[in-house]
């Protein structure tokens, strides 16, 4: 039984055609205001079988009362795809939660939302019942749980990358907690929807959560009455970017002066080479050679170890390591004052 984690942007939801958003926009135009929505954009201009979009939030206020409308009107073609993909490899899909975003309270006021471009009308949130629509007559008999990413009027929007990091961290905290969700069962997750910032934090975050994730990807851009699933979706294992992240945080604590800290992390995820390479290195911080018993002062073997000592001690001062520098310091002049006397 595993999880399916799924973000949501524009890609989500399409309109098969556009006979019937005129009328149905002017329907629900006391509800938008901006103005600017009442043609919907084909998403090829040379094949009007590609379908048409609109911004996410337009979309869900539109159709909101509309379900009559949905089967011949809208198409999921990512959510497809996912869909098939594990139906098609016997995924039991126990959970769905499905994530939303609303920046209503940053974009509160008329003058902020009035512009077409405005970030308040990608927001997902009113697509709400469209989804659950599309859940309760897909082939994944699990009801949808959702979820808001809500940024406060004090912080900045999902399109900002630090902030929403933060965002995705504290609210996928939230999430396993309240909805007692096990770390160490199988987590799908499927990312590619919404903004940049949500998707990268989202993928970023659940590698650090849960301990068995597999990110499930789509090509967006497809028939999906085509739909081949070995050229249309796919399986990133965590693994590979569990790897990369602490392969790049070996090599800062390498040059932090802290080889064995790094030897530590790459146990098991490198080969034997590199962690021979490694334990020299840590060979070398610890001024370690082998010298036969009585001549470790010699000239030009102690000249060598004090010349490596002086280098270590920089880094250590650089990196603001004062205590073993100074402790090396102090060997390093012991040697020193051993060899020339």
């Amino acid at each position: 039984m595993s999880i399916w984690i799924v973000t949501t942007g524009n890609s989500d939801v399409i309109l098969t055609h556009n006979q019937t958003w005129g009328d149905l926009h002017y329907e629900a135009s006391d509800k938008l205001e901006c103005s600017d929505f009442a043609q919907a954009d084909p998403r090829d201009s040379n094949d009007h079988n590609a379908g048409y979009t609109v911004p996410a939030r337009v979309l869900g206020i539109v159709y909101e009362n509309q379900k009559e409308y949905y089967e011949q009107d809208l198409k999921f073609p990512l959510l497809d795809t996912y869909q098939k993909y594990l139906t098609a490899n016997n995924v039991t899909i126990e959970r769905i939660i499905v994530l939303l975003t609303d920046q209503s309270q940053i974009f509160s006021t008329q003058e902020q939302r009035i512009h077409p471009r405005s970030p308040y009308w990608k927001d997902t949130c009113t697509l709400k019942p469209v989804l659950e629509w599309y859940f309760q007559n897909s082939e994944i008999s699990c009801t949808p749980e959702f979820e808001y990413f809500i940024p406060s009027n004090n912080t900045a929007g999902i399109d900002n990358w630090d902030a929403t990091l933060s965002l995705v961290e504290t609210k996928l905290t939230q999430l396993i907690t309240e909805l007692n969700i096990d770390t160490n069962q199988e987590v799908y997750v499927s990312h590619q929807a919404g903004t940049p910032a949500v998707s990268s934090a989202v993928q970023f975050v659940s590698i650090g959560k849960f301990k068995k994730v597999k990110f499930l990807v789509a090509n967006e851009y497809f028939d999906t009455e085509d739909y081949d699933i070995k050229s249309q979706s796919k399986i990133i294992e965590s693994s590979r970017y569990q790897r990369s992240v602490q392969i790049q945080k070996a090599k800062q604590l390498i040059n932090k002066g802290l080889p064995a800290a790094a030897k530590e992390i790459l146990i098991g995820i490198v080969d034997d080479q590199v962690i021979k390479e490694i334990n020299e290195i840590v060979d070398l911080f610890n001024i370690k050679s082998s010298f036969a018993k009585g001549k470790e002062f010699e000239v030009k073997s102690a000249v060598t170890r004090i010349l490596t000592a002086i280098d270590l001690i920089e880094i250590f001062f650089k990196q603001e390591n004062y205590i073993q520098g100074i402790a090396l310091l102090n060997a390093t002049q012991e040697t020193f004052l051993k060899a020339a006397i």
